[in-house]
């Protein structure tokens, strides 16, 4: 299959490539060429791509892999050919993880953790322990089952923790998630080896006085001393143990929509595609903005904006962002969500080259994957994404898909509607 006249992104931060010949052979990309000299093969299905450009394929780098029959469709159909998942339900995502992996499924990408580990919790979703022997038999464990890493969360004893990072790392496997609000610090989680901190809202939750939740006067107060104190040692730790962050700014803004009269989620069209799953859990954890008084509600939005300008502190201080939205979470639409994530980040500064690095390139470095994604690169995998106009000049543009190809198999506008479509249809039926 060959893309002509196509203007290559290659997410490298090299500046675009104007009339290009992308040649994929099999799942990998094969020659990138000026279209007037490259060869095609004999036979090869040519895509005419003027006026198009090709992207690396979309990582959310945050999602909880529930009703895999419907998400998993909405990932490709929006561009996104890999997902890490942070936890949920782990038999079923081990067992799509592999089918994908074998070619036996359609879907993106799936790295999983499988369970959460936390400490005393009622919820199915979370390996509970309570002591160092608890969490290193919950490494034990998860590693036997074929996780990728493993997911801390906030309740995760200090002992614990410590162990469970010794015991992984002895397994291969490394660790993301929370910094545990159990006397644990962030450069300590760092230093321990923890390699990724999930969403601003866990990081200022690890750094900010409990009282500091109380009002707005007393966030703000918190906050005026995270940005004067806290974050320069913060940040510049991250920085020197290669600690990556995710903000899920989509997630902080999904929250302060929750409360806020002016937002009917019934109102969103993309509401179609998404299951009764999402709808259970989403509405108990919704209380009715009448019922709120305009204290809280502008308390969230106010949280939602300190959310952007805190993802803003890290990109200038220099740490290594990732793309991911909390699927699983209110108001976050599988897919969907990514372009919203991409939005709020050049919303944070970012540029559009940068926002969609924390969406290909930096997934593929923090997976150690960096010879075989993330770029669009000759010897490289064939995940790509055509879309009809430059992301580059706006971030937005990464919603104008025309063709998604995943290991080598396009999919063009036509199917990615289908696939639409499908999800609509079951969707209803299981409503």
């Amino acid at each position: 299959m060959a893309f002509t006249h196509v203007t290559v992104i290659d997410g490298t931060g090299a500046p675009p490539h104007e009339t290009m010949t992308v040649v994929v052979s099999g799942d990998r990309i094969r020659t990138i060429a000026p279209t007037p000299d490259a060869a095609i093969p004999e036979g090869a299905r040519v895509v005419e791509a003027a006026g198009k450009f090709l992207i690396p394929g979309l990582w959310d780098m945050h999602v909880h892999m529930v009703e895999e029959g419907t998400t998993l469709p909405l990932y490709l159909a929006n561009g996104v050919t890999g997902v890490r998942d942070m936890g949920g339900v782990m038999d079923s995502t081990l067992l799509f993880r592999d089918e994908i992996n074998r070619g036996d499924r359609t879907g993106p990408r799936i790295v999983t953790a499988g369970l959460f580990v936390d400490g005393p919790k009622d919820a199915p979703s979370r390996f509970v322990v309570e002591s160092a022997e608890e969490a290193r038999r919950a490494a034990d464990s998860l590693a036997a089952r074929g996780v990728d890493f493993i997911k801390v969360h906030n309740a995760l004893p200090r002992e614990a923790f410590l162990a469970l990072i010794e015991r992984a790392r002895e397994h291969g496997l490394h660790v993301a998630g929370h910094v545990p609000l159990t006397g644990i610090t962030v450069e300590e989680a760092v230093s321990a080896g923890q390699r990724s901190i999930e969403h601003v809202t866990a990081l200022l939750e690890s750094v900010l006085p409990r009282e500091s939740a109380r009002s707005i006067e007393a966030a703000r107060a918190a906050l005026a001393n995270f940005y004067n104190v806290d974050a320069e040692p913060i940040f510049t730790h991250m920085i020197r143990h290669g600690v990556w962050f995710t903000p899920t700014l989509v997630a902080g803004r999904g929250a302060a929509l929750a409360v806020d009269p002016a937002y009917r989620r019934d109102a969103d069209p993309r509401m179609k595609y998404i299951a009764p799953a999402f709808h259970t859990f989403w509405d108990r954890h919704l209380r009715q903005p009448h019922d709120l008084p305009a204290t809280i509600v502008e308390g969230r939005k106010w949280v939602f904006r300190q959310t952007i300008e805190i993802a803003r502190e890290a990109h200038e201080w220099g740490v290594n962002l990732l793309v991911g939205t909390d699927v699983g979470g209110i108001s976050i639409f599988p897919g969907f969500s990514v372009h919203e994530e991409l939005e709020l980040l050049a919303e944070a500064g970012l540029s559009p080259a940068e926002a969609l690095q924390a969406a290909t390139l930096n997934p593929a470095r923090y997976l150690g994957a960096a010879d075989s994604l993330g770029t669009v690169t000759v010897g490289k995998l064939a995940d790509l994404v055509l879309l009809n106009a430059d992301p580059l000049a706006d971030i937005r543009n990464t919603q104008t898909i025309s063709a998604v190809m995943v290991r080598g198999r396009l999919f063009a506008r036509p199917q990615l509607d289908s696939l639409l479509t499908d999800v609509e249809a079951k969707v209803r039926r299981i409503s």
